[in-house]
């Protein structure tokens, strides 16, 4: 993703700042933009796969994202993640 593009995401929800996200939904969310498969976030947060998926659809249901690449977008914007994170090294 180009820096670019990023700058204008972190921009553009200056006014979306107040979303509430649970501590639950913010590790799942972290670890899975992190790039790790749902039943390793399920491993270490144990809990099991299936309450993965339901942090990670009922996120993408709630703030109408359809992608993954939005989602990703989504724990930028909410700091959920931080560029550095998701450079290459």
């Amino acid at each position: 993703m180009a820096r670019k593009e990023v700058n204008s995401i972190l921009h553009a929800s200056k006014a979306n700042c107040e979303t509430k996200l649970t501590r639950r939904q913010r590790e799942v969310l972290q670890l899975l933009v992190e790039g790790k498969k749902m039943p390793q976030v399920a491993k270490l947060l144990h809990i099991t796969t299936r309450t993965v998926a339901f942090h990670k659809y009922r996120i993408m249901k709630e703030f109408d994202l359809r992608t993954s690449f939005d989602l990703l977008r989504f724990a930028i914007r909410e700091h959920v993640v931080s560029l550095s994170n998701c450079e290459n090294p």
